[in-house]
């Protein structure tokens, strides 16, 4: 699976990587919402991890864009230090299928890019 990492601290970026390429994905980081929306649509991805806080460019931004260029054919995660009920209603409504809320392990990462979108993850 290739998956977009967004995330504006590096650190947290280049580790959630690590972790991904570790269990197999082809894994692109960005640390911004700009360059996420650029590389996400200059690129074929199954899915991507997108924290919501990045500044001018929020997460939210960047999960419309990417639904807007690759439809339904990706899966959108939003991945937050905020409260997932208090994230999870506007997530859905700009195009995320999951919520994961900071910290996670790489299983419930890897769980929500392959849950369904209707089964509340």
């Amino acid at each position: 699976m290739r998956i977009l990492v967004v995330d504006d601290e590096a650190y947290a970026a280049d580790v959630l990587a690590l972790l991904l390429r570790h269990a197999g994905h082809d894994v692109i980081v960005a640390n911004d919402g700009a360059s996420g929306i650029a590389v996400g649509v200059a690129n074929r991805i199954d899915a991507a991890v997108i924290d919501l806080a990045l500044g001018q460019i929020d997460g939210y931004d960047v999960a419309k864009a990417l639904r807007t260029h690759h439809g339904a054919d990706v899966r959108l995660i939003a991945y937050t230090g905020f409260s997932k009920s208090k994230v999870m209603q506007r997530a859905v409504a700009n195009g995320f299928d999951g919520v994961i809320v900071k910290p996670a392990t790489l299983e419930m990462i890897v769980a929500a890019m392959s849950a369904r979108a209707d089964d509340g993850s």
